[in-house]
């Protein structure tokens, strides 16, 4: 399989624990290049930790991003049936005022006035069901939708890991760089995709650049 088609491979939600093992097991295959050395037991347990703990962010973010897609469309077609009762209403009340100036039998003025009664409290069910909890909060969201995001949160805890067992450890940004190595390789285990360390590298090098921004901005204020 070539560098594109891995790329292009879809989205799985991830589903095996990872641990310690599984981690150095990535590190021995993808990461450790030259002279770098494993991390210890324990910082690969650590390590194993956090990683862990985002997989199961990500997939709790993925059931709540289904549930406001389906709160999204729920509330469209809410307001779809709002609209229609309202123009409903709306009818109704012009044809019981007309029936009215047109002093229409008493019989004809109770059915319309029932009628619009109907159509008013069936606008009001509508407008209430709007506003229940179940459709109008969403609950809230880390941002953890996609690989991108592990550009910005795993970052230190790999250079963390890497420093007691390297000292002089101070990785690049660079495609072939280890960050960018680890973070590919871990990707498919915390958020099911396939990217690769190019991607990444260029992910990590426009955060860089936006926050060496924002420290010129704060600097200016």
């Amino acid at each position: 399989m070539n560098e594109k088609q891995r790329k292009r491979r879809p989205r799985e939600r991830p589903a095996e624990q990872i641990t310690a093992q599984s981690v150095r097991e990535l590190f021995n295959r993808c990461v450790l290049r030259g002279d770098l050395r494993m991390p210890g037991d324990a910082e690969l347990e650590q390590l194993a930790g956090v990683l862990e703990y985002w997989r199961q962010i990500f997939i709790n973010e993925q059931i709540l991003l289904h549930r406001r897609q389906l709160q999204d469309g729920g509330l469209a077609a809410l307001r779809t049936l709002t609209n229609a009762i309202s123009a409903i209403a709306k009818l109704d009340e012009s044809n019981f005022s007309a029936a009215a100036r047109e002093s229409a039998p008493t019989g004809i003025l109770r059915y319309l006035s029932e009628r619009l009664a109907e159509s008013h409290g069936a606008r009001a069910l509508a407008e209430s069901v709007g506003g229940h909890p179940g459709l109008a909060y969403s609950p809230a969201s880390y941002g953890a939708n996609g690989w991108q995001w592990l550009a910005d949160v795993l970052p230190e805890d790999f250079i963390t890991a890497m420093k007691p067992t390297n000292p002089t450890f101070a990785p690049g940004l660079g495609h072939t760089g280890p960050i960018a190595s680890f973070i590919a390789a871990v990707a498919p285990l915390v958020t099911g995709e396939h990217p690769t360390p190019a991607s990444i590298a260029t992910q990590l090098k426009a955060r860089r650049k936006a926050q060496a921004r924002s420290s010129r901005e704060a600097r200016r204020s």
